[in-house]
């Protein structure tokens, strides 16, 4: 963690940077979110207030970016979100994985406080395919969850441009409204779910290369 922060110091203090997007600039890149979790309890059942069994949670996703800037200090994105995870509360006997893909479109508008350093606001789109199915060491088929979301969103966000060709953008929470539609193998019918929600809690960071 140290060594993180004296790297984001040193880009600070010895690189060149820049005061605005220019028109016709291109910008790649993206982030990569990886989360493991793993539980163990000292009981030698399964029963207890904190349980006996271990667990274990992985989650990996993968999200590149592409943006065009149209106009000075604005931009249009399209990005894509690669989903995968897998949790067990028996990793040896069962699992319940899920996996999908994201595609959506994005409108940026930036705007520079200081040479380099700035705000932004972000309005995108997304759709969300995505399934989920559990699985155990016996014969039993158990039917697969299907899940398709779509999202609309806004991002506020900090940017600074560190050069001609790099910049770090971090978005700050979300404002958004989802529309989940959920069905299940071999059952007829759906189940609809719709929420809007606000937070401010959550950091992103995302790192591009700029370049015309």
């Amino acid at each position: 963690m140290k060594a993180r922060y004296l790297f984001i110091v040193f880009v600070f203090l010895f690189t060149r940077s820049y005061s605005q997007f220019l028109k016709n600039e291109k910008l790649i890149g993206g982030n990569v979110d990886i989360l493991i979790i793993k539980q163990t309890g000292s009981f030698t059942g399964a029963g207890g207030p904190l349980g006996g069994t271990p667990s274990k949670e992985t989650y990996l996703s993968f999200r590149p970016e592409f943006i065009y800037i149209i106009n000075k200090n604005t931009g249009i994105s399209i990005f894509g979100e690669l989903l995968s995870s897998k949790y067990s509360s028996d990793p040896a006997n069962d699992e319940y994985k899920t996996k999908g893909f994201t595609v959506g479109v994005g409108l940026t508008k930036y705007k520079f406080f200081t040479e380099g350093f700035g705000i932004f606001g972000r309005a995108q789109v997304s759709y969300s395919p995505s399934s989920g199915q559990y699985y155990d060491t016996t014969a039993t088929f158990y039917p697969k969850n299907s899940y398709n979301l779509t999202n609309i969103s806004l991002l506020p966000g900090v940017f600074y441009r560190f050069s001609k060709h790099f910049t770090l953008q971090a978005t700050i929470g979300k404002i958004s409204y989802d529309h989940l539609i959920t069905k299940i193998e071999g059952y007829n019918g759906s189940a609809k779910h719709n929420q809007f929600s606000a937070s401010f809690s959550n950091l992103t960071f995302s790192a591009f290369y700029i370049f015309k």
